[in-house]
């Protein structure tokens, strides 16, 4: 949170125009320090750290196909936007990347659940499967009441959105938009499945299933992008985390942990219900109205309907 802080802070310091476009890079960098150092200071002063290179060096060869997979994930949401430069105008570009950067932020908020799990994860693999699919369901749970409402709300409101968030001409962009939302909405459970694959040194295996996903990634961006455009790219994007979501599942499956799914039911009705009661308001409405009407509904209903899952109930009035 500090590094994210201050990263902000630099850019509204510094950022005035497209003339200071340098210090985005150098401002992530310094929040990113930042948080080194104080990680760095809070290690130093606890008591039992003690410097291991030898244990670190281990580490860092260990999670060689950790750092593989994330980079061939991040090859099935960058290429695309990398041909779109060689083959299509700046327009389409735009529009694309512009689309991008809101569902971007989702795989932030991902990433923060799936790394929170990783701890229960790891002790109850020491537990065994059972333990695994019971900390993975919770998890499921977390990510589905989250992840859900987005994605659905995003269909619905794509062109206000952008057009709110970019202005007058994005909304151009809406149909790739509402295909790119779905796949970032999926990484919300492949996240789950890859947790599982991690605490159960399977890094190896999902290495590869990433790099069968980005292979086709790439193979069907340079069919798909010149004949069909912007929703050519956001195509392969979409049926590359399907299939990858399926691979992953399959493979846990296989390794004998089952995983509730019940914990997605309620999220997808509480959605359901937000989904008409947006689609009966119209999106004629002032776009923050729409907004937090969707959010207001779909909250109601989720605690009418006791889906509110078991690691966030501490902070909803709701029945245990």
């Amino acid at each position: 949170m500090s590094g994210q802080i201050l990263y902000v802070a630099t850019l509204l310091h510094t950022v005035k125009g497209p003339k200071d476009i340098l210090w985005v890079p150098i401002s992530q960098f310094l929040g990113e320090l930042g948080t080194a150092f104080l990680l760095a200071v809070s290690l130093i002063h606890f008591r039992k750290f003690r410097w291991d290179f030898r244990e670190g060096w281990n580490m860092l060869q260990n999670s060689g196909f950790s750092v593989l997979a994330h980079l061939l994930r991040m090859l099935i949401f960058t290429f695309d936007v990398v041909l779109m430069g060689f083959l299509l105008t700046e327009k389409e570009v735009g529009l694309y990347t512009a689309s991008s950067r809101f569902c971007f932020l989702l795989m932030n908020v991902a990433a923060v659940i799936r790394i929170s799990y990783i701890p229960a994860l790891t002790r109850a693999s020491i537990q065994g499967v059972q333990q695994i699919a019971e900390v993975a369901g919770h998890s499921l749970g977390l990510s589905s009441v989250i992840s859900v409402p987005i994605t659905i709300g995003g269909l619905l409101v794509a062109t206000p959105l952008l057009t709110t968030l970019f202005g007058p001409g994005y909304e151009e962009g809406a149909e790739a938009f509402q295909l790119l939302i779905l796949s970032f909405g999926l990484i919300f459970f492949s996240d789950v499945a890859q947790n599982i694959l991690l605490v159960c040194n399977r890094m190896k295996m999902h290495m590869g299933m990433v790099a069968v996903a980005a292979g086709i990634n790439v193979g069907l961006n340079w069919v798909l992008i010149p004949r069909y455009r912007l929703i050519g790219a956001a195509f392969t994007t979409l049926l590359a985390e399907i299939l990858l979501l399926f691979m992953e599942f399959w493979v846990v499956y296989r390794m004998g942990i089952r995983i509730d799914l019940k914990p997605v039911i309620r999220p997808l009705l509480a959605a359901g219900v937000m989904g008409l009661g947006l689609i009966a308001l119209g999106s004629g409405q002032a776009f923050l109205l729409y907004l937090g009407a969707g959010c207001i509904l779909y909250l109601f209903v989720l605690i009418g309907l006791r889906g509110i899952p078991r690691d966030l109930r501490p902070y909803f009035p709701v029945k245990r």
